[in-house]
């Protein structure tokens, strides 16, 4: 029987529902009512539109209504429920927390079909912009629920995911069993040439490690191993590079370099047009603006010459084993901001806000993040 979650909730039935998905996925379908509530149905057995259509029967008149999965990994987080959902749901996670409340799940994730995270709210964040009046209410501009007064089906702006994010593994099971079997091809490979003990066993424990914290990087890792062990495992050590992937890999620590000091010239656009618009405002006003202006200089801070550095030491190895190491290095640093891009809740309200403005952070990061996770694919 579905459960239905409204202001008026058995929260004990959905809290069932919800510890049964710590064991595998549980049906959903989600929506905002009129006083923007979100609300949520699960079901163990009826498929997600099935779901949808007695949510709209037992609310009426909805906002935003979408249809997917509900998850929770108790290894990685027990209290973390995780939303897969068939559309961007604009400010959905800050409400469905709140509607969680006495459940015992603290924090939402949102993610799109492809693996993306859509939105994430942790069990530190207080809910912003939920009673009118209060004080704090500019910085919210900034660092709050901008499109929770959504109110039609499809919202009025919506986050491409970035092109550089692989999709998300859905059967960990038999990524599992995959690689598993391409371990057991590198075992002969190492015995055949021990020096490349490092490199693949590098490869296997990080693959292994993104299938068990449900990384979207997974399958790529896997792919790379797969790469590395192909055709015998005995490559010519002192053999130089492909002349064209050289060029590719030279190529990318400038194109890293460039972008993040565009982003960063952006965002000092992006700041020096909130404080003109705040200027006016009190001065308890104007700090609180501040404050939150910090945060855009942390995320920009996460976006540094670290990966250029990685990228240039791969480029300049003098030979292939050497260089297939730092390529190894270089690409997981590149999926690690690929992942803080993708999960970072603060660069979709940058790239969306409303001073006129646009960053275009995610967009930027995943045109040059593609190119460097090609580039860095061990040979």
């Amino acid at each position: 029987m579905a459960a239905p979650a409204s202001p008026d909730i058995d929260k004990g039935e959905l809290k069932k529902l919800l510890i049964r998905s710590k064991k595998e996925p549980v049906n959903c379908a989600v929506a905002m009512s009129k006083s923007q509530q979100a609300l949520i149905v699960l079901d163990k057995i009826k498929q997600p539109r099935a779901i949808l259509k007695e949510l709209e029967k037992k609310f009426g008149d909805v906002a935003m209504p979408r249809w997917g999965t509900a998850f929770v990994d108790v290894d990685a987080d027990p209290k973390l429920v995780i939303l897969t959902l068939n559309k961007p749901t604009p400010g959905f996670a800050r409400k469905m927390k709140k509607t969680l409340k006495g459940t015992g799940f603290a924090k939402v994730e949102v993610r799109l079909e492809d693996g993306t995270v859509d939105e994430a709210v942790g069990d530190d964040e207080e809910e912003e912009g939920e009673e009118e009046g209060q004080g704090g209410a500019p910085a919210a501009a900034v660092d709050g629920d901008a499109s929770a007064q959504t109110t039609t089906d499809e919202p009025a702006s919506t986050m491409a995911p970035p092109a550089a994010q692989s999709a998300l593994p859905l059967d960990a099971a038999g990524l599992t069993k995959r690689l598993t079997d391409v371990v057991k091809r590198m075992l002969p490979v190492i015995a055949a040439d021990p020096t490349r003990q490092g490199e693949l066993k590098t490869l296997a424990t990080q693959a292994q490690a993104a299938i068990k914290g449900a990384d979207p990087s997974a399958e790529s890792l896997i792919d790379q191993l797969e790469d590395a062990i192909g055709g015998g495992g005995q490559p010519d050590a002192a053999a130089p590079a492909d002349p064209a992937a050289q060029a590719a890999l030279a190529s990318t620590p400038k194109l890293w370099l460039d972008t993040i000091a565009t982003v960063e010239s952006d965002c000092a656009k992006l700041k020096d047009a909130i404080r003109k618009d705040f200027a006016g405002e009190a001065p308890d006003v104007v700090a609180d603006i501040e404050k939150n202006l910090g945060r855009i200089d942390q995320v920009c801070g996460r976006f540094d010459k670290t990966l250029a550095e990685l990228l240039q030491s791969a480029a300049a190895a003098p030979d292939q084993a050497t260089r297939n190491a730092a390529l190894i290095k270089a690409r997981s640093a590149a999926i690690a901001q690929i992942k803080y891009a993708a999960s970072e809740p603060l660069i979709g309200l940058l790239d969306d806000n409303p001073f006129g403005v646009s960053p275009g952070i995610k967009q930027k990061l995943a045109t040059v993040l593609t190119q460097v996770t090609n580039a860095t694919r061990v040979s």
